[in-house]
């Protein structure tokens, strides 16, 4: 299986715990660990105001250490009452990161992978407790970003943004679709970005500029950008811009990689007003990247007439994505503790060309005419997005209660065109292949999602509370077929309208043992409605090699997924250390999977082996996927010379998963996993950090077959992998930082390379070795 404001009272602590229920693994151990016991306005993320003053003083009475802030639930709260675990990647770890890509992001997490689509693509999909691709809800500043996009469970696009803007990062693991509906089916990720008002109030008030820069040897990537925030008509503005250039990863094997050079642009605006009564923002932002990919792998001999090669191949992408939000709260309005409003439009692109040049030299005996063929190739993905969110809180007797409604209309279109010209006769013909172009690989479709959800905290008693939330979601589907459309159904599938409704309840426990135990757990349930993609993708890629020609199916019987999580756990903290356990079963019904359904031949090329292949998504009965988390840190002050500091952090993973209709494994389940963490600062401008990424052996592959005979599947070894930082800070405006990963030079796979064709050329999918980073920035 491949991919398948706060107010100003203690609601805003705990209603967050809602959505939190979906979420586990309390990796935010891992991003990060604490120097001290005492909780600081820099401790939080997002943007904080004077009503947070409450939260932050409650927190402080509550314990000694030091909490963490999320918004996870869409409102701001203590993660220690959260009825379940929580990963966050906080300002302060993002900074010791200095992520340019997904995969950056994401380094540390054990149980959390980024699939990678090939060198062309890059990173592709987040993966959280086997569930992955567009099963996976992805919201910046409260705006769902854009769906992935491929075929065949390949797919692209996840990680079409900037790292370098956020200030928090925030990862919910299982269902979660009692607040966030269709598409939290295994998990949300939350993005929050930098605060304007925290970069000019901790700058003595004054503006705040800052440049920063890195070499990053894994891809020969170049990065430089400026940050500025200062008062402006009555609030704080936030201007960032960053540039980068980059080429191929470097592949740790003989295997020669596509040559690729890229660049990507990004730029982030965020204008904030407060005052007693309300809160505004204005955010917009921009992301562009272009990639050049010389494809030699594509070169070489096809079938066709003897001596026929593909000569040169290359292909050129073009990602964009931009969005314009506005953001308005208002505190104590009316009758209500808060009210929230938010509305959005984001519009995205991916424009992929392709040009591909087929030759054969010609000869006498056996007679074979000399031919030159140049085929070119446009497709976009685009996708139109306009949501608007309401919200209200309210606090009476001892029942906090959170209300909000989600509406969002987007419009999808994904265009091919070909075209194929003769250079030695110069006729050019749209008809490849028995395929008639322009065509569409789905029909254009509109897309409308509403949900209403409530949330209610119920204090039972001083040690015991109950979170219970129920949502109901409406789904519409609504595809336009046209001529180009049917230029590629040649399946003749009947094209319909989809709909679909789920109701989504939720309900958590938290029970406070002591001061400084508590238990926790939860049942929570999500859904993802079929997405167009998926029903009506009718795509063909016919390249004349072996293992490579196939064509998809539309399947207009599909019906949502539906998933039912269960988590228990214990936590324990003082000021010295803290420890995580916690076990989960997720079941998933009427999972949606590609499924190889039968061969078609095409004379004169596509016959016997080189038969395409028919793949279809279908229902699958259910999948189940069930695993252990533990997280844990110390703080190594008391074993250290004095006015030294340091900690250390824990994170495992144990996971395993099936599909209980054939009892069969999954791919996209993970090997076990963990991670060790070390920093050591012996004075206040020197901080070493060491970690080790450690996988075990990826096994229970499921099945492959060509053309009805079974293929070995690869099951990448174990490994374990070791990363030293080492960050500088010569004075308090500079801070330059060394790392180095892979420090031994391992040769290994990351998990995603489970279930491969293990006969493939594996040196082409292995890991980068050694490499470095440096970096740097300076303060005016």
């Amino acid at each position: 299986m491949k991919n398948f404001k706060v107010i100003p009272s203690r609601l805003s602590v705990r209603l967050s715990v809602a959505l939190a229920i979906a979420n586990l693994f309390s990796a935010h151990t891992l991003a990060q660990t604490p120097k001290s016991p005492n909780l600081s306005v820099s401790n939080v993320s997002g943007d904080y105001s004077q009503h947070d003053n409450d939260l932050i003083k409650k927190v402080k009475k509550t314990t000694e250490v030091e909490q963490i802030i999320v918004t996870a639930s869409r409102i701001q709260s203590s993660i220690n009452e959260i009825p379940a675990s929580i990963s966050v990647i906080d300002k302060e770890r993002l900074e010791q990161l200095s992520a340019n890509k997904l995969s950056d992001l994401l380094r540390y997490q054990a149980g959390i992978s980024v699939e990678k689509s090939g060198d062309r693509h890059g990173d592709a999909n987040i993966n959280i407790r086997g569930i992955g691709g567009n099963r996976i809800l992805m919201v910046k500043d409260g705006t769902i970003m854009p769906d992935g996009f491929g075929s065949a469970g390949v797919s692209q696009g996840r990680g079409n943004f900037d790292p370098f803007n956020l200030q928090q990062v925030e990862i919910l693991k299982g269902p979660a679709s009692a607040l966030y509906g269709s598409n939290a089916l295994g998990g949300v990720v939350i993005m929050n970005t930098l605060d304007p008002e925290h970069l000019v109030t901790g700058n003595n008030n004054e503006a705040f500029i800052s440049v920063n820069g890195g070499y990053f040897t894994e891809d020969d990537r170049y990065r430089l950008g400026i940050t500025t925030a200062s008062e402006l008509a009555g609030g704080y503005l936030l201007f960032q811009t960053q540039h980068q250039t980059f080429h191929e990863l470097d592949k740790n094997s003989d295997f020669v990689v596509n040559p690729k050079n890229g660049q990507s642009d990004s730029l982030f605006v965020k204008w904030k007003y407060e005052d007693d009564v309300q809160k505004f923002r204005i955010i917009a932002d921009y992301f562009n990247q272009d990639v050049f990919n010389q494809l030699n792998t594509n070169i070489g001999p096809i079938a066709g007439p003897p001596g026929t090669e593909i000569t040169s191949a290359t292909a050129d992408d073009d990602s964009l994505v931009w969005r314009l939000s506005f953001q308005h709260e208002y505190f104590n309005f009316k009758f209500i503790d808060s009210f929230k409003w938010q509305l959005d439009y984001q519009h995205s692109n991916y424009e992929q060309f392709e040009q591909e040049t087929t030759e054969n030299n010609g000869s006498v005996r056996p007679p074979i005419p000399a031919s030159k063929i140049l085929l070119n190739e446009w497709e976009d993905f685009k996708q139109k997005q306009i949501s608007l969110n309401l919200q209200l809180e309210k606090e009476y007797g001892n029942h906090e209660v959170l209300l909000g409604i989600d509406y969002l209309m987007k419009s999808i279109v994904r265009p091919v065109n070909r075209l194929k010209t003769d250079l030695i006769s110069g006729n050019s013909t749209s008809v490849i292949n028995g395929y008639q172009h322009p065509g569409k690989t789905f029909p254009d479709a509109n897309v409308t999602q509403l949900g209403i959800f409530v949330q209610d905290y119920l204090t039972i008693s001083d040690d015991l509370t109950m979170i219970m939330g129920l949502r109901y979601d409406k789904f519409e589907n609504s595809p336009k077929p046209d001529q180009a459309y049917q230029n590629y159904n040649v399946a003749n599938a009947v094209i319909k309208d989809f709909s679909d409704d789920a109701i989504s309840p939720h309900i958590g426990l938290i029970y406070q043992l002591n001061d400084e135990v508590s238990l926790f757990g939860n049942v929570t349930t999500g859904f993802r409605a079929p997405p167009i993609a998926e029903q009506y993708i009718s795509r063909a890629i016919l390249i004349p090699v072996p293992g490579a020609p196939h064509e998809v199916i539309p399947n207009n019987e599909l019906t949502s997924e539906k998933s039912l999580g269960k988590e228990i756990g214990i936590r324990w903290n003082n000021d010295l250390a803290g420890l995580e356990l916690s076990i989960y079963q997720n079941n998933y019904d009427d999972f949606i999977d590609s499924k190889t359904i039968g061969y078609r031949e095409m004379p004169p090329v596509f016959t016997g082996p080189l038969a395409i292949r028919q793949i279809q998504y279908q229902n699958v009965d259910e999948v189940e996927i069930k695993g252990l988390e533990l997280t844990g840190h110390i703080l190594l002050d008391q074993w250290l010379p004095n006015n030294w500091q340091g900690n250390s952090h824990l994170a495992l993973s144990v996971i395993d998963g099936e599909n209980s209709n054939d009892g069969s494994g999954l791919n996209s389940v993970p090997p076990n996993s963990g991670v060790l963490g070390i920093n050591i600062s012996p004075s206040e401008v020197i901080d070493l950090d060491w970690h080790i990424r450690a996988t075990a052996k990826g096994d229970d592959t499921e099945p492959l077959f060509r053309h009805g005979r079974p293929l070995p599947t690869f099951e990448p070894a174990g490994y374990a992998v070791q990363d030293i930082s080492i960050r500088y800070r010569p004075w308090t405006d500079l801070a330059v930082s060394l790392s180095v990963y892979n420090l031994t030079d391992k040769k290994y796979w990351a998990s995603h390379t489970k279930g491969d064709n293990a006969n493939g050329n594996l040196d082409a999918t292995v890991a980068p070795g050694r490499n470095f980073a440096i970096t740097a920035s300076y303060q005016f």
